[in-house]
């Protein structure tokens, strides 16, 4: 990339990208500065994996939470927030 000098600027990091735990299929990651407590991915989660935070993000808001396993990866957590950037769901590689 190049910058308005003409020098070429640093990228920006790649983030790393979270273990997902023995036995899931799936993890999902919820940032919960950008979650505005609407709790869709609570209601509409197969596994039943996300719940509301007992606490308030600075925002004032009771943020989602994952459980911390059993994520099955379907991503309907991420299709159905209404707050882009806020979950981020990862796949379990396919080891056929």
């Amino acid at each position: 990339m190049v910058g308005t000098t003409g020098t070429a600027e640093p990228r920006p990091a790649t983030p790393a990208i979270p273990a997902i735990p023995e036995g899931d299929r799936g993890l999902v990651v919820i940032n919960a500065n950008l979650c505005k407590g609407c709790s869709l991915c609570v209601l509409y989660c197969p596994p039943a994996v996300i719940s509301m935070a007992g606490g308030l993000n600075p925002h004032g808001y009771h943020p989602a939470t994952y459980a911390g396993a059993w994520c099955t990866g379907c991503a309907i957590c991420f299709y159905v927030c209404p707050e882009p950037g806020t979950i981020s769901v990862y796949r379990q590689e396919d080891k056929r």
